[in-house]
């Protein structure tokens, strides 16, 4: 919602050795920005310039992290219970609080990058775990702390005659 405050972070993350594709001011055009560059974070000011109908940050961020899944800060000087309680359906990675300091950017720059790094690593080693649970000739059932089914492979199914939709957390 503050050209200036947008320029000094586009600076400052320039500065660090990071490039910035795009500065935006509605949600609109953060989205679209989002759509066509696919940046690998996005800081996103909660209270964007000129927000109509809802379209403020905690729209835009919500819709670029469930289309596109990218990562996101929220950039904002409002840290009241209503405006927290909406950000968290974002899944923000991090807040960067105005105002703010130039090493509060970096911190939570490389931060958020390296949380969401992470989170790939584990998503990919979670995929190679069921493609391999599920190319495994032998039935295969786990069950968590609970003793409810939380894997069924194929192999279970035909053996059992349970569809793993119908197995899964009985």
């Amino acid at each position: 919602d503050e050209a200036i405050l947008a320029t000094e972070l586009a600076d400052q993350i320039q500065e660090l050795g990071f490039e910035v594709v795009s500065v935006e001011n509605n949600a609109d055009s953060a989205i679209h920005a989002a759509e066509h560059f696919r940046p690998n974070l996005v800081f996103m000011d909660i209270c964007l310039k000129g927000s109509r109908g809802g379209k403020d940050g905690i729209y835009a961020a919500t819709q670029i992290r469930q289309q596109l899944r990218i990562p996101i800060v929220f950039l904002t000087a409002y840290s009241d219970p209503e405006t927290l309680s909406r950000a968290k359906l974002a899944e923000p990675y991090s807040y960067l609080h105005k105002p703010w300091q130039p090493r509060d950017v970096r911190t939570v720059l490389e931060v958020a990058l390296h949380k969401f790094q992470t989170e790939q690593e584990i998503a990919q080693r979670e995929k190679q775990f069921r493609q391999t649970i599920n190319a495994i000739g032998g039935g295969v059932v786990t069950v968590d702390q609970a003793g409810k089914i939380a894997t069924f492979n194929p192999a279970a199914e035909s053996l059992t005659g349970w569809r793993k939709e119908e197995a899964i957390g009985k």
